[in-house]
Formats: structure tokens, C-alpha cells, sequence
């Protein structure tokens, strides 16, 4: 079948949407504006002014393809390549459409809103389809979009084990020795009280079911690693203190 009757679907729109891992934790929704080939308005997608027709291509006869052959010492190499008299389309067009040169559609900017899949994950990719390029002359064959996600770093959390949330808290010497209770920031101001067990070490982590990434069917942990926070300075009597307690034996 001619190249022209059949006009072929677009390569996929690829677009890279940039996301903070607070977007992902959230399931929000991203607004992006991006171009893509619409229907031409001034001529209705058709390629052509008033009067204008379009015919097949004489070379190719309508393929859209030519064979090139090349010689290579003693071997004779060919290989179908776009023609070049209707650059791949299979048709000439007469009197073409001024506002888009004989194409049939014109570049176009939109706005989209993206919902955010739920498990999403750095370098994921999910098709929209219908929001990629229309084909040449064609007001109903069209593209899809690829969007790629790219997770942006954060300073305060990683994503781990796929779905786990992970971040590092600081937490006073004397709590991690008595133990104590202590609230852990998460995101849009919410935070969560966590426990922090009598005689938990420097670099300790603390896993929290429940609170993670979302995987679809539910959420991944919060794991709270604990950094022990010394006082940066002492008064005569808190200095006093500790050193009665380095020779209590529990201490020893």
C-alpha cells in the first residue's frame, strides 16, 4: 500500500519530567508545557491553499522510500533510504499551505497535567497516548508521549531498598544513653514521633512501617538513621556532673 494512503504513526514525544522526591512521596500532579506537531488552522491540516491538491511522488511512487546503492570494493550494497524529492512523505504537494509550508501541521505549545503513578521511581518511563506529533496531513493519526521521571536530590531524604524513605537525624548523647522520644520532620510541615531506644548507638537506624515511598499497593519504611549529637560546650557544673558519672561503674 502507497506511502500516501497510509500515512505512518510518529515516533513517540519523549519528554524528561523533572520531580522532587517530596512530589513522588505525595502522588502530586506536575503541569508541563512542551511543543508538539498539531493539524495546521489555516488549511484544516490538508497542506494545501485553495486549489492546491496532492499527488503521489513520481520517484518513489508513493513509498516514501528509494533504494541507494553503494559500492563497497567488489561488493554492491543497498539499502532503502527517504526519498529525497518528497523527504519521506510519498507525495508532492502543489500550492502548498504558506502557514505550514505544504505539512499539514504547524508546532504548537501546550500544557498538560501529569499525574504522578504511584511507585514511580527515578528514570521511569509511562505513555500518554494521543499527546505526541500528528502525522503530516493527517488530523486523526498521532503520537504518543514518553514521559521520563528524573528524581531530583534531595538534601534531607534518599529513597533506598526501592521504597524506603531514609534520612539522618541528629539526637542529643544523653537521649540516645536514656532513651526519649523525638519528632522527625517529614514533608508539607508533617512529622511523625518516633522512639529512640535506651543505649542506641551513633549510626543506628530506626525503621518506621507504613511511612515510605508509595509502591502502588501501599508504602514502603521511613528508616531514621541517628547521629549522636554532642553539646558543642559545658558549664562549670555540667562539666562537674560528668565527671562524677565517668567514675560511677556504669561508667567505667
Amino acid at each position: 500500500q502507497p506511502h500516501s494512503n497510509s500515512p505512518a504513526k510518529p515516533q513517540p514525544l519523549k519528554i524528561k519530567l523533572h520531580v522532587s522526591i517530596e512530589d513522588i512521596y505525595n502522588a502530586k500532579s506536575k503541569k508541563i508545557r512542551y511543543k508538539r506537531m498539531t493539524p495546521c488552522t489555516h488549511c484544516d491540516g490538508r497542506g494545501t491553499e485553495s486549489g492546491g491538491r496532492i499527488e503521489v511522488c513520481p520517484v518513489c511512487g508513493g513509498v516514501g522510500q528509494t533504494v541507494r546503492t553503494e559500492r563497497r570494493g567488489p561488493m554492491t550494497i543497498q539499502q532503502m533510504v527517504p526519498c529525497d524529492h518528497c523527504h519521506g512523505t510519498g507525495q508532492i504537494v502543489t500550492n502548498p499551505c504558506k502557514h505550514c509550508n505544504g505539512a499539514g501541521r504547524v508546532v504548537t505549545t501546550e500544557e498538560l497535567d501529569i499525574q504522578i503513578p504511584a511507585g514511580a521511581m527515578d528514570g521511569a518511563t509511562f505513555v500518554i497516548s494521543g499527546k505526541g506529533n500528528y502525522a503530516e496531513r493527517s488530523k486523526t493519526i498521532v503520537g504518543d508521549m514518553i514521559i521520563l521521571l528524573s528524581v531530583d536530590p534531595n538534601e534531607k531524604f534518599a529513597i533506598t531498598n526501592q521504597y524506603d524513605l531514609y534520612t539522618v537525624v541528629d539526637v542529643p548523647i544523653l537521649d540516645c544513653i536514656t532513651g526519649s522520644k523525638i519528632d522527625v520532620p517529614l514533608f508539607d510541615g508533617k512529622k511523625t514521633t518516633i522512639e529512640v531506644p535506651k543505649f542506641t548507638r551513633d549510626g543506628s537506624v530506626i525503621r518506621v512501617n507504613g511511612l515510605g515511598m508509595p509502591t502502588g499497593y501501599g508504602r514502603g519504611n521511613l528508616l531514621v538513621k541517628v547521629k549522636q549529637k554532642f553539646p558543642k560546650d559545658l558549664s562549670r557544673s555540667e562539666e562537674k556532673t560528668i565527671k562524677e558519672l565517668k567514675e560511677s561503674k556504669n561508667f567505667k
